[in-house]
């Protein structure tokens, strides 16, 4: 829809740029809550195959390439394939939502950061998700995963988002047995998010 209209002047580039963020958006919806109900339910089965981060973490920075341009994502990951056993496309979506997160909380030009790194102590992958934006409030920290709920950070509240995001990222990570935690930056303004996966699969987090 977006072909043939290389001026981002144009109205009709506006207006098909809008509405293509308002489909991604209610598709990404969609997507939440049948997760979501799954996860609830038991019915969810995790498809785990050994799958290159890469890959995956560019599958997740791709769906924004068109929606938020004015954005910039910085990947920083292994140069050797890092291999980690996960449902892929349920850790895009945890990405997506992860970095869909940060980029609502960063100012336009601003710049997110998606990094993974191994840590072979603990034989796991972690996965990095972080934004330059106001923060996290100390209220509302122990509450982010909650399901429905919302923080009170200025600018957010007008933003549209009913609080499913964050607790299904939760649950996905969880899944596969691993933990997600949120915390405040300290290297300046912003907050991060980081998950890991286990690198060896383990047949008691198998959902059924």
């Amino acid at each position: 829809m977006l072909m043939g209209m290389t001026e981002k002047e144009d109205e009709r580039y506006t207006l098909a740029l809008d509405i293509y963020k308002d489909a991604d958006w209610l598709h990404s919806m969609v997507e939440n809550i049948l997760n979501l109900t799954r996860l609830q339910d038991g019915k969810l089965i995790l498809d785990k195959q050994p799958e290159a981060v890469e890959e995956v973490v560019g599958v997740a920075v791709a769906a924004f390439s068109k929606r938020e341009p004015e954005h910039e994502i910085v990947v920083r990951i292994p140069d050797e394939v890092l291999l980690v056993p996960m449902d892929a496309r349920l850790i895009e979506q945890t990405l997506v939502n992860l970095i869909d997160n940060a980029i609502k909380h960063t100012p336009p030009n601003g710049e997110v950061e998606v990094c993974v790194q191994e840590d072979r102590n603990k034989a796991s992958a972690v996965f990095t998700v972080a934004d330059r934006g106001t923060g996290i409030a100390e209220e509302d920290l122990p509450h982010i995963f909650e399901m429905f709920y919302t923080t009170r950070t200025k600018g957010a509240d007008a933003l549209r988002g009913v609080g499913l995001g964050l607790a299904i990222c939760k649950s996905v990570i969880s899944a596969h047995g691993g933990m997600i935690t949120a915390h405040n930056r300290h290297d300046g303004p912003g907050a991060e998010f980081v998950f890991t996966l286990p690198m060896e699969v383990k047949n008691s987090v198998e959902q059924k």
